[in-house]
């Protein structure tokens, strides 16, 4: 798998600001799932 921050692949920083959002919601929502699972 190539780096997403490669240097060959620009992005804008909003791409980039959106993509660390979405892997920070989803690794936040993996933690809750992880979490409500326990409760079951």
């Amino acid at each position: 798998m190539r780096s997403l921050y490669s240097p060959e692949r620009k992005q804008s920083k909003y791409e980039d600001h959106f993509l660390y959002w979405y892997i920070d919601g989803q690794k936040k929502a993996l933690s809750l799932a992880q979490q409500d699972s326990k409760l079951f």
